[in-house]
């Protein structure tokens, strides 16, 4: 994609920012503390880099044109949104943790799912990585439907299986994991249109089962393992990761995994995509 020139948030963008901004009273279930965490292993975490690359495969080959304007909502870090500039879109981010986090204020704005400092109609396509399974699920939803244009496109991730619970959810501020159904029933009754669904972290699926099974048979709410793995072992654990994300990107996604993804557009004609891809999933 060619290069986008950063521009700031327009004049009306700022008015409704805040103005809804004062009245976010839902909760914030995931901590200043917790993002510091990701962010210290975000660069190089077995289960973070191989994701961002598997978020940037499925927006850069959903069809969005160069300089497609698309809102990251629970953006913590702000990284995604800044690959996304890199490659051509006009990203913007949202999160609770913006100003604390010195992210950009040109780019970022304080903000939560459930009440998106935001016009309506006004975005091409909305990222919601990680960040139902927080929320209100069918307030955030109902949220990002409502600043999408007619024909935009949603992109999700959530976490994934009941039976996977953990102190590592707790700490996170987890209300809920999803199963497909779940996920895809709470989309549609929001009235999106789903497009694609699968997993990620499938290979490792079985070990990270058996870890939490483990941990919750032992009582243990230790997740230095997971949050900390030594060099080695993180190493391959993102070889794995990454050999499915790679798998996935030529022949099939798989069907789940530890985290589910999504993409739904909302009904209407789209205005800035170059035609949907054709669906390869599970």
């Amino acid at each position: 994609m060619a290069s986008f020139r950063q521009t700031s948030l327009d004049s009306h963008c700022r008015q409704v920012c805040s103005a809804q901004v004062m009245t976010v009273v839902a909760p914030i279930t995931f901590t200043q503390e917790r993002l510091e965490l990701i962010a210290s292993g975000e660069h190089r975490h077995f289960w973070h880099a191989p994701r961002r690359r598997l978020l940037l495969d499925l927006i850069q080959q959903s069809g969005l044109a160069d300089g497609s304007r698309i809102l990251d909502v629970g953006c913590g870090t702000g990284m995604l949104v800044d690959a996304l500039r890199s490659r051509g879109l006009a990203a913007f981010g949202i999160d609770p943790w913006a100003i604390e986090s010195k992210l950009d204020p040109n780019i970022f704005t304080p903000g939560q799912a459930e009440s998106i400092p935001w016009p309506d109609s006004d975005v091409d396509a909305v990222c919601a990585f990680d960040v139902l399974e927080h929320a209100d699920d069918l307030s955030a939803l109902r949220e990002l439907f409502r600043v999408l244009k007619p024909g935009g496109l949603l992109f999700a991730s959530v976490p994934a299986h009941a039976w996977l619970w953990s102190a590592r959810d707790d700490l996170a501020g987890h209300r809920r994991r999803y199963n497909r159904r779940l996920l895809a029933s709470s989309v549609t009754a929001a009235g999106f249109r789903i497009q694609r669904q699968f997993g990620y972290q499938f290979l490792l699926l079985p070990f990270l089962a058996i870890s939490r099974l483990r941990a919750r048979w032992s009582r243990s709410t230790d997740t230095a393992d997971e949050d900390h793995p030594g060099s080695a072992l993180n190493c391959l654990l993102g070889a794995v990761n990454l050999l499915e994300v790679t798998i996935g990107r030529w022949l099939i996604r798989p069907p789940t995994g530890s985290s589910l993804l999504l993409v739904a557009r909302k009904p209407g004609m789209a205005s800035s995509a170059r035609g949907d891809r054709p669906e390869r999933d599970c």
